[in-house]
């Protein structure tokens, strides 16, 4: 998991509860019962282990930014959140398992604050149609540098 700054600990959903114990199944749900801090709190969903690896530990080089969870789907996801509550989520585009677009879709019906990055390595502009129609908060190409994927986690604060 994400450290963080030091000295800072791990926000949690409404309460303190975990996911299930609010009867919250999914990231929108844990996202819709959180509260903003000074620390940018990000989730990471990439089928590809080694471009979750990269991100998380890009992320965690800012003072700015804590990553609280990284998963290849969105079960693990809920999982590895254990009830924390992140203000972004990275979302790759071409998941092995499950329409990114579709669980954007879901987690903006819910009106939930998270923001919502979609992160592919098939940029087009018929993509970027698609993730806005689907309320993507953003998108950015994989071949984009470092400093454009600091700047679109971190402008949501």
């Amino acid at each position: 998991m994400g450290r963080g700054a030091a000295g800072s600990s791990p926000r949690r959903c409404a309460g303190g509860a975990a996911f299930r114990r609010c009867g919250r199944h999914s990231i929108a749900g844990a996202a819709a019962a959180g509260d903003s801090g000074s620390m940018i709190r990000i989730a990471l969903l990439d089928d590809h282990v080694p471009v979750r690896a990269g991100l998380r530990r890009l992320l965690e080089h800012t003072r700015e930014m804590e990553v609280l969870a990284a998963a290849s789907d969105e079960v693990a996801l809920v999982r590895e959140l254990e009830g924390r509550c992140p203000d972004v989520l990275i979302l790759d585009y071409d998941l092995a398992r499950g329409d990114a677009l579709a669980l954007c879709r879901r987690i903006k019906h819910r009106r939930a604050p998270l923001r919502v990055l979609i992160y592919s390595a098939y940029a087009s502009p018929a993509l970027a149609i698609a993730a806005r129609a689907a309320q993507a908060d953003g998108m950015l190409d994989k071949s984009a540098p470092a400093s454009a994927l600091l700047d679109a986690s971190g402008g949501w604060q």
